[in-house]
């Protein structure tokens, strides 16, 4: 699993060196998209035909990934947003994480209880 971050652009998009260097994704790469209970889980397109069900988007030609409008408003994300992404390359997806859930996940796991 590999890591970084990104923060979404006024258009819906994000770039990162992770899409290329872990994934393997180039420019033109077709990726399906679904939205989990918690994160937005993006995956190499198996075929040139998307199916009925997938949410389809390209890499455009400079490397830069679009989420769809529908996608980012049903997760939660907005345009400045800094988005935890992580990379698995097997098998060879993209899981984005917003900020609220990654606070959640933060304040779960955290000992810290402030100044005394």
């Amino acid at each position: 699993m590999w890591f970084g971050m990104s923060k979404l652009d006024g258009h819906g998009r994000i770039a990162s060196r992770l899409f290329r260097d872990v994934l393997g994704w180039i420019p033109g790469q077709r990726v399906d998209l679904s939205l989990t209970t918690d994160h937005i889980l993006i995956a190499a397109a198996a075929s040139a035909a998307p199916r009925p069900s997938d949410v389809a988007a390209v890499i455009n030609g400079l490397g830069w990934l679009v989420i769809p409008a529908a996608i980012r408003r049903r997760a939660g994300i907005g345009s400045g947003d800094h988005l935890l992404l992580a990379a698995d390359d097997d098998p060879n997806a993209l899981h984005i994480y917003s900020p609220v859930v990654l606070t959640f996940a933060l304040r779960q796991y955290s000992t810290y209880e402030g100044p005394r």
